[in-house]
């Protein structure tokens, strides 16, 4: 599946509000939280499949994965299952978001266009699960993604501006995560990681 260039810009705009409006309808939240006792037993299959359809879709990314993904796939599970819990006070995860967001970037090289594949790729493979996937359910599996995507964007986004120019315009209350950001290269709560390969 081609990049939607659209699709990555919407999810730049909306790191720019991110963790600021952030707010979810009850329907979706509900929506998102009953589908997920739709999934199987062993929920780690949601991530599973998740990462076979990442590879098909985007096989570059393959190599930024150790060879066994057992805990690689629990780790993602980890993260999306706090996300959805969190959809009715996003902020209890926001700062945790914005801290792989940094990590992302700079340890694993992840740039704000491979979103945009996660984002298909967790689609697909809800999809393939569930067998049937209703439109009001992947609309709301959507939300749920891009909120989480834009939040780790803002955080790598906001890093980087603060590296640039600490002092510069930019009131320091506006980054008031940038010190917990700074140090999140120690931090080892993170849905993707490299291994190998080049940082």
């Amino acid at each position: 599946m081609p990049l939607e260039p659209r699709r990555l810009v919407e999810l730049q705009q909306q790191a720019a509000h991110a963790g600021r409006t952030t707010t979810f309808d009850p329907s979706t939240v509900e929506i998102v939280r009953k589908s997920c006792a739709r999934l199987p037993e062993d929920k780690v299959e949601l991530t599973r499949e998740f990462y076979r359809q990442l590879f098909e879709m985007a096989p570059q990314t393959r190599v930024m994965f150790a060879e066994d993904m057992s805990e690689q796939d629990e780790r993602l599970l980890s993260a999306i299952l706090a996300g959805i819990q969190a959809m009715d006070r996003p902020e209890l995860v926001e700062t945790h978001l914005r801290r792989w967001g940094v990590v992302h970037r700079r340890m694993h090289g992840v740039t704000d266009d491979m979103y945009v594949y996660v984002g298909h790729s967790l689609i697909r493979a809800i999809h393939k699960l569930f067998g049937h996937l209703e439109t009001s359910v992947a609309s709301a599996w959507v939300s749920v993604y891009e909120w989480m995507a834009a939040v780790m964007i803002d955080g790598a986004e906001t890093a980087e501006s603060f590296d640039r120019n600490p002092v510069g315009l930019i009131a320091r209350e506006q980054f008031r995560h940038v010190e917990e950001l700074k140090t999140a290269e120690s931090t080892n709560v993170v849905p993707f990681r490299r291994t190998h390969g080049a940082a």
